[in-house]
């Protein structure tokens, strides 16, 4: 019985070659997530919103900027002449 012997091209190599790094990849990416998930505990994750207040303005951080010169803008909005801006 003869054997048939199969020729591929150049193409065909770097093909299956591409193909057996994704089926690698995916497989490393994969067990990566599920160890990390199996490990990782459920309430370690929990996150919390941030919440922005609009009537009070925190100077001492605003002024820590770590750039020479910058612009700030305070009003009070209750007052007669918020809607004026000086600049």
């Amino acid at each position: 019985m003869k054997k048939k012997m199969k020729y591929y091209t150049d193409e065909q190599k770097e093909v299956f070659k591409f193909i057996i790094i994704i089926i690698v990849l995916v497989l490393v990416i994969g067990g990566i997530y599920l160890i990390t998930d199996k490990y990782i505990e459920k309430g370690s994750r929990s996150t919390t919103a941030g919440v922005v207040n609009y009537d009070k303005a925190t100077i001492g951080t605003m002024l820590n900027r770590p750039y020479e010169e910058y612009y700030v803008i305070i009003y009070d909005s209750k007052s007669a002449e918020a809607t004026i801006i000086v600049l």
